[in-house]
């Protein structure tokens, strides 16, 4: 991934303005950093499957792992193992840290049908994600 769109992608999350235009940019952010990050490596050793997300307003997309490597593509994955229905406006305020997907699932915004483990590493995943963006180091590797 260049490393004018990791600056990018890092100034917009630091500045609240990563937009819903952004998200199939993040997406691939996602998988290509899990590919290279030996903690996100860690946290699917063993697993296989996909989350899909169904983002009214913007449309479907899904993240997952498949045979050790990450992968991200737009449209439906027919094995997905859960999948996720919310706003585009709700999913980038819960990539950029602003919204809780508790919360969300709480006040009813967020939607979840299939495996709760599989939306669990998802959240463990963007975590990561946003940790190593954010981390100064990062960019300058």
């Amino acid at each position: 991934m260049e490393k004018v769109l990791l600056q990018s992608m890092r100034s917009k999350i630091q500045h609240g303005a990563l937009t819903p235009d952004d998200l199939p940019s993040f997406f691939d952010f996602l998988a290509w950093l899990g590919d290279r990050d030996e903690e996100l490596q860690e946290e699917v050793e063993g697993w296989r499957g996909y989350v899909q997300f169904q983002l009214d307003g913007l449309g479907q997309f899904w993240l997952g792992v498949q045979d050790g490597r990450f992968v991200t593509g737009d449209g439906t994955i027919a094995e997905a193992s859960v999948r996720l229905r919310l706003s585009a406006n709700d999913a980038v305020q819960i990539f950029r840290g602003a919204l809780t997907a508790e919360d969300a699932f709480a006040a009813g915004t967020l939607a979840i049908d299939g495996d709760l483990t599989a939306a669990l590493r998802l959240q463990t995943w963007v975590e990561i994600a946003i940790e190593r963006l954010l981390d100064d180091s990062f960019l300058e590797g």
